[in-house]
């Protein structure tokens, strides 16, 4: 029989596989991680940013040298802040399946059934938290849905997107109430039906997050749609070819996959997200939804899990989980292994990401 250690190996040697199929599994998530360079390890508690929505320095124009120099700095700058938040995901192992087992072959079998399986339950609650804020036991995980809070460690901020004009948005997120300084909002566009002005209301959007301050020019890299949302831009826009930077691409070769079809704007890609569900919204986002995210002013970071845990971090810039060996249950014929999740979010800007309502009507 493959002894417990035999197993903890495996699966720590899975363990970077695990976390770029994580990563990989929403491709926000992946994008906002190679966009930010991986995901930081706190060495504090939270964290803590500037947010900088104006010019911060002034000019002086110089005729014979001796000009005295205006400098220092402006005032319209303030710190943000966000907390991690910190999960324990446990399942068991009977020893009498690792007994059974009889080479590699059952070995495998053994991992495909058990802990891989579970990787699998972890990353669709993870995204339903993601995407609706509602999963029932990861409320501190970020979301975008702005109809709900989240609570990492008790600290309670508002969801991304606010489904309003940015001039109405009110709630508070990473500490500041949106509007209470110059673009601390995101951007918000409401169609009447995608076979109507939807794809000029996506044009609009995709403009309006690219002329953004410090962020001009940039705008969505990625945006993410429920699937009646998705189907109906499949519809509207046929068989015509979509050209990104590179080349082009026949827009339904992404349709029944989470590959993604390039939207012909600066490189962005567009994917199917099954986990927004259109009747969990109270407002104007229950008529569809396709959020545009500039994964170059975002994020992610986690707290450390300590030593005790193996992490992969020398081989992987996704460490979105660990894992931790704890052993024979007491009373038990089973080992449990505990994989363990920590994650935050931060954005430097608001207003260069922007959600669009009403794309699942026709």
């Amino acid at each position: 029989m493959p002894s417990q250690e035999t197993l903890v190996s495996v699966l720590q040697d899975l363990l970077p596989s695990y976390n770029d199929t994580f990563s990989k599994f929403n491709p926000a998530f992946q994008k906002i991680t190679e966009a930010g360079g991986g995901i930081e390890d706190l060495e504090s508690t939270h964290k803590e940013w500037i947010l900088v929505s104006s010019d911060p320095g002034r000019f002086t124009e110089i005729q014979t040298s001796f000009e005295r120099i205006n400098g220092g700095r402006t005032q319209d700058s303030r710190r943000a802040n966000a907390w991690p938040s910190f999960y324990t995901y446990a399942v068991d192992i009977g020893l009498q399946d690792l007994r059974k087992a009889r080479g590699k072959r059952d070995m495998g079998q053994l991992i495909k059934s058990i802990p891989e399986r579970s990787l699998v339950g972890i990353m669709e609650a993870v995204e339903q938290q993601f995407c609706m804020g509602n999963h029932p036991q990861l409320g501190g995980l970020p979301t975008l849905n702005g109809e709900v809070n989240y609570s990492p460690e008790g600290h309670t901020t508002q969801g991304i997107f606010e489904f309003a004009a940015p001039e109405s948005q009110t709630g508070t997120i990473f500490g500041h109430a949106r509007n209470s300084f110059q673009g601390w909002h995101t951007q918000y566009e409401a169609m009447s039906a995608m076979d109507q002005d939807g794809l000029r209301t996506i044009r609009t959007m995709n403009r309006k997050c690219a002329n953004q301050g410090a962020a001009g020019m940039a705008g969505p890299k990625i945006w993410l749609a429920d699937g009646v949302s998705f189907d109906n831009y499949l519809e509207v826009t046929g068989d015509r070819v979509i050209i990104n930077d590179k080349q082009g691409s026949d827009p339904q070769a992404g349709q029944n996959s989470r590959e993604g079809i390039p939207m012909g704007y600066n490189g962005a890609m567009l994917y199917n997200t099954p986990a927004f569900n259109l009747a969990g919204f109270s407002g104007t986002a229950i008529d569809g939804i396709m959020v545009g995210l500039d994964c170059s002013e975002a994020a992610f970071f986690r707290q450390r899990t300590g030593e005790g845990e193996f992490d992969g971090k020398d081989e992987s810039k996704h460490k979105f989980l660990s894992l931790r060996d704890r052993g024979l249950q007491p009373g038990t014929d089973a080992i449990r292994t505990e994989y363990l999740l920590s994650l935050g979010l931060m954005m430097n800007q608001l207003r260069s990401s922007g959600a669009i309502v009403g794309s699942a009507l026709r």
